[in-house]
């Protein structure tokens, strides 16, 4: 069975991220290539692209606007070097505001029996290029750019059943990371406002149990069981929560410089009405929001003692 997707360095200077997409080459190709269909998935999630104008020939310049969710505006554009139709674009890359952000971007396409391996690399000319482009998470952006590429082909088939939620927040992301990891950090943390945790059990690896208690204001406790499915240092992590309502966490780790982190929350429920009434009857999404809100000022906390 292939990986869905997967990140290599082809060179010393390449970051490439491979995609195997449910769907035929020709659409994936056109959702490339026209700027209605672009806009509605490039870039990370909780982003939108108010302006995306391609000019879909050698030479020709591409340019986009992109608004993220802390409401700033991130410039990208570049210019058509090669084009193979259903099979290959070549275009350079500038990241407006980042220097020495230049690059060139491969995105080829391989027909797999009605699917399409889609490979993107990103070439960069030095070692210290590509290093500066990982620090505004051109690898986990790209990664995530991609699988929103497939849900908009495919209709978007899980919007119906997921929560999302991206915040920015003003500290590095091995600490925030950090705060993920160790039981003294997430029980000051977890949960939503008013809310304590008793944490019976948390193996932070791969197939890892987490069992805890949560005691909510008004006494009652709320038992839940989570097993880590893949955890990737600094940069992701995947839980599946075993206790009803049963859903999949995930939670990415985009760093945004030296010194801040885009942290992204997915919430994936096993259907429309699971969370309907997580809503309903646990205000998860209420709950979401708060559990992020006192995730950020702790760590802003941990970040004061260092």
């Amino acid at each position: 069975m292939e990986p869905r997707a997967k990140t290599t360095l082809d060179t010393d200077n390449d970051i490439v991220v491979s995609r195997l997409i449910n769907a035929p080459r020709e659409l994936v190709y056109k959702a490339c290539t026209i700027p209605e269909q672009m806009a509605q998935w490039w870039g990370p999630f909780g982003f939108t692209n108010p302006v995306c104008e391609l000019d879909v020939r050698v030479g020709g310049k591409w340019r986009v606007e992109q608004k993220g969710p802390d409401g700033n505006i991130y410039k990208f554009g570049g210019v058509y070097k090669e084009l193979i139709k259903n099979e290959r674009i070549v275009w350079t890359f500038k990241f407006e505001g980042v220097p020495a952000s230049e690059s060139l971007g491969i995105l080829e396409f391989e027909d797999k029996n009605g699917k399409t391996l889609v490979k993107v690399t990103t070439r960069l000319k030095t070692i210290e290029e590509k290093e500066g482009m990982m620090k505004y998470g051109a690898k986990m952006g790209t990664e995530q750019s991609y699988e929103r590429l497939e849900n908009f082909l495919l209709g978007n088939p899980t919007i119906n059943r997921e929560m999302n939620i991206t915040r920015v927040i003003n500290a590095p992301r091995e600490l925030v990371f950090e705060a993920f990891t160790k039981p003294e950090h997430i029980k000051e943390w977890w949960g939503p406002r008013g809310f304590t945790n008793t944490i019976n059990k948390m193996e932070f690896k791969n197939g890892g149990e987490w069992d805890l208690v949560m005691h909510g204001p008004d006494g009652k406790d709320f038992p839940n069981t989570h097993y880590f499915t893949e955890i990737i240092p600094n940069e992701k992590i995947v839980m599946r929560h075993a206790t009803n309502p049963k859903f999949q966490l995930t939670f990415s780790f985009i760093p945004q410089g030296d010194d801040k982190t885009m942290l992204n929350v997915r919430s994936l429920f096993e259907s429309a009405e699971v969370l309907k009434l997580a809503k309903e009857v646990f205000k998860a999404d209420v709950g979401l929001v708060q559990n992020i809100d006192k995730l950020e000022e702790y760590v802003y906390k941990m970040k004061s003692k260092n």
